[in-house]
């Protein structure tokens, strides 16, 4: 049970540009003048899929002169830490290294892995098949690609302060970049040499330890281990976690930091220790607190916080407690109090943004308050502006904090609304807003809702939002306390509700009691007593009465409202056929289509040729018309030999006029084709406006609108023929209740009898005009506006 929308709906097409674009993407730009590059090529299918995918190609080219210097056919193409050499895996994966400079493989791509160099060395690994398994084999290779050490090692670590760790027998030791061995294989573990010294084990049961190049202990061994040395510290572990299978994580990690003498300056009680940060500060954590220790061991911020962020130009954010930050400098002083439930990371040199009871504020560098504290949803930040974010406007500020201007939007997206175009301009993007309008106050109200469904007779109408259907009136009063899984607005004051998923619908009166509940589709709406359900499955129509009950059923695929008491009913064949409020059919024929009833008579189609009934299904006129319309004010416009006249409710000619053309009457009005073009005449044949229109509407609501050429303006004509105003629009409507929809570039407005714009053309979807009151779709979008 889905309700009822009637509201006209205009379709924006959006114009999709093409683009011109190289063969080729840019991608990381690296600091020796070179760009990397790809391409993208369809993946073949395998026989594990079915279909094709996307794989790359990668290549290089000079920043400068855009001159490529490596091809795009490359699976992966990396800087190796040494200006102008990079790592080249090809299409077999395979690595080597080349020269962007000579454009030249240094080594051709044979290693399974090739690694960024370290001290002008890199290491290469190659893999066997030997008797079912890979073994892996490790070498060095120097800047001119040539093997300095044989890829004979079962391990070789990168090269730092000369010295490179190796594996043999099992066991580990330390060769220079000539391959000399330096301190013999002798050790269970050994990492990377760093600030001449190096972590190692002797045995598996014994304790780390560093040595220096002499191989002579300078920290004594006496640690579970011991990190690798970073710029004169080193990380060591009197305790170590690890893993059980049965119960998790065993234990906690109890770490600390030493310097090169061995001096312990931070001791080891901490659960994670960084590397030295900029200014000789460390973080530390224990028990999920975090805390800051500088180089001499001094606790610059207690171990209390949740977390600390990296420094910034000597400042860094702190969270204290969950949700709450603040700012501290290098030695730890609070220059901001963790008062603030938003604190942005420093946007560059100048400054940062802050929210504290609901409201921003911007600071600069110097904890200067530059834009005061305001209700803005989100702030916005570039190089150049500031931008407070409403839900309705967006105020822009220079970086100084100068207002620039403010720009008015309903329903702002907040996160979609930035900075564009090298910050020139700001994207304004907003969400689909539903309003509720009146014509003759100007005031409007913004509803709350994902989408919305027009008035009825009453009205009345529904919102849905969040899934929910909810009644409200023309006023956007909301009626009743509940809202439901499916509705159809009220007809005749009977509603079809569903209150959730799980529940059966059910037929209720305008105090939304149940009047009883439904076994089949509800469509409505109720008309002359008598509203339309269908079987879910087959082909029965039913017809319930305002008790709910079943009036009559009959087979069909489609039926209308029941009106001037008769009901027209469209079979599987695509014939049509009346019946009256009982179900019983009014005679035993059917025709190709058939019209309304009025004026007591119905207009018929058969065999190609048009007549009346009356409400009997008795032959009024007999078939002898080529076309017929509907009757209003007891006459009907009818074809005969190409020609088309007017005549009354008994078949006689109004009078000797004929015409070449017609439109559908209504209200007792027809557009007719006199030679070449249109007028507008009565049902008694006189002339309302004269024929000097290239199309021409009926008279609705003692209005009427008019064209003189195919693709000319539209004028707007009063009941007597006289041209109020002209106006250039796509469409118009009908007017109804002193007001008409009009369109243009696929947006709708509304218009007055004077032609006066009494609603923008902004619009998406409108709906009637129901005591001066409208309700108005605007559709989500976004635009660009300039700052300058």
């Amino acid at each position: 049970m889905k309700p009822k929308t009637n509201l006209t709906c205009y379709l924006l097409l959006f114009s999709l540009l093409s683009f011109a674009q190289t063969d080729y993407k840019s991608s990381t730009k690296y600091k020796d003048g070179y760009t990397s590059i790809y391409i993208t090529i369809p993946k073949k299918a395998t026989a594990a899929y079915s279909s094709t995918s996307t794989e790359y190609r990668h290549g290089l080219l000079v920043e400068k002169t855009q001159k490529i210097v490596l091809p795009t056919k490359y699976k992966s193409v990396y800087y190796s830490n040494e200006d102008g050499l990079y790592i080249v895996q090809d299409t077999l994966e395979k690595w080597g290294l080349y020269s962007a400079k000579t454009q030249i493989f240094l080594l051709e791509p044979t290693y399974n892995k090739v690694e960024v160099f370290t001290d002008g060395v890199g290491i290469v690994q190659k893999r066997i098949f030997n008797n079912g398994w890979y073994d892996y084999y490790y070498g060095a290779i120097d800047k001119t690609g040539k093997l300095i050490v044989a890829d004979t090692f079962t391990y070789l670590g990168v090269c730092r302060d000369g010295l490179m760790s190796f594996k043999q027998n099992g066991r580990y030791g330390y060769m220079d970049k000539q391959a000399n061995i330096v301190i013999p294989a002798m050790y269970t573990s050994a990492k990377n040499f760093a600030n001449g010294l190096a972590s190692v084990q002797v045995d598996e049961n014994s304790k780390f330890g560093y040595i220096n190049k002499e191989n002579r202990f300078i920290v004594e061994p006496k640690y579970v281990d011991a990190e690798s040395f970073y710029e004169g510290y080193a990380s060591v572990y009197t305790e170590k976690k690890f893993y059980s299978m049965k119960g998790g994580n065993v234990n906690t990690d109890k770490v600390g930091v030493i310097d090169t003498k061995g001096n312990e300056v931070i001791p080891p009680i901490y659960e994670t220790v960084s590397l030295k940060r900029p200014g000789g500060i460390f973080k530390v954590t224990k028990n999920e607190k975090q805390g800051l220790i500088d180089s001499t061991g001094k606790i610059i911020l207690p171990v209390e916080n949740k977390k600390i962020d990296e420094f910034y130009s000597d400042i860094a954010r702190v969270e204290k407690t969950s949700g709450m930050f603040g700012l501290i400098n290098k030695e730890g002083k609070w220059l901001l109090p963790a008062d603030y439930t938003e604190l942005s990371s420093l946007y560059s040199s100048d400054g940062f943004y802050v929210k504290k009871d609901g409201k921003y504020s911007v600071y600069d560098k110097n904890m200067k308050v530059i834009i005061p504290a305001d209700t803005a949803k989100r702030v916005a930040i570039s190089k150049k502006n500031i931008a407070y974010v409403f839900d309705n406007a967006i105020k822009v500020f220079d970086i100084s904090g100068k207002l620039i201007k403010t720009m008015k939007q309903e329903s702002v997206d907040l996160y979609g609304t930035n900075f564009f175009s090298n910050d020139d301009s700001l994207k304004i993007a907003y969400f689909k807003t539903i309003i509720l309008y009146n014509l003759q106050t100007k005031t409007h109200q913004k509803l709350i809702a994902d989408d919305v469904a027009d008035f009825n007779e009453e009205g009345i109408f529904l919102v849905k939002l969040n899934s929910k259907y909810i009644f409200h009136d023309y006023t956007g009063k909301k009626l009743y306390a509940k809202s439901f899984e499916n509705a159809i607005n009220f007809s005749e004051g009977i509603c079809a509700l569903q209150e959730n998923s799980y529940s059966k619908p059910y037929l209720a009166d305008k105090m939304l009691a149940k009047i009883t509940e439904l076994s089949t589709v509800f469509y409505g709406p109720y008309s002359e007593g008598l509203a339309m359900t269908k079987s879910q499955y087959g082909g029965t129509i039913y017809y319930l009465n305002k008790q709910g009950k079943e009036q009559f059923s009959v087979y069909g695929t489609e039926g209308s409202a029941c009106k001037n008491n008769r009901i027209k009913i469209k079979n599987s064949y695509g014939k049509f056929f009346f019946v009256n409020k009982s179900g019983n059919r009014i005679n035993s024929s059917t025709y190709d289509d058939l019209g309304d009833f009025c004026d007591g008579l119905a207009g018929f189609k058969d065999n190609k040729k048009g007549g009346y009934i009356d409400t009997s299904g008795n032959v009024a006129i007999a078939a002898i018309y080529d076309e017929v319309s509907n009757f209003t004010n007891s006459t009907a416009m009818v074809k005969q030999n190409n020609l088309y006249f007017q005549i009354d409710i008994k078949g006689n000619a109004i009078n000797d006029a004929k015409y070449t053309g017609v439109s559908n009457p209504a209200n007792g009005s027809f557009p007719v084709k006199k030679e070449n073009k249109f007028g507008l005449i009565d049902s008694k044949g006189n002339t309302i406006v004269d024929f000097k229109y290239n199309e021409i509407g009926t008279l609705c609501d003692g209005m009427i609108w008019a064209r003189k050429e195919k693709d000319g303006k539209f004028i707007l004509l009063n009941k007597s023929g006289n041209e109020i105003s002209t106006n250039d629009y796509d469409a118009c409507g009908s007017f109804e209740n002193d007001y008409a929809q009009v369109t243009k570039n696929n947006k709708g407005g509304i218009i007055d009898k004077a032609g006066k714009l009494v609603l923008p053309i902004e619009y998406s979807n409108l709906s009637k005009v129901y005591k001066n009151t409208v309700i108005v779709v605007k559709p989500s979008g976004a635009k660009i506006i300039s700052i300058k």
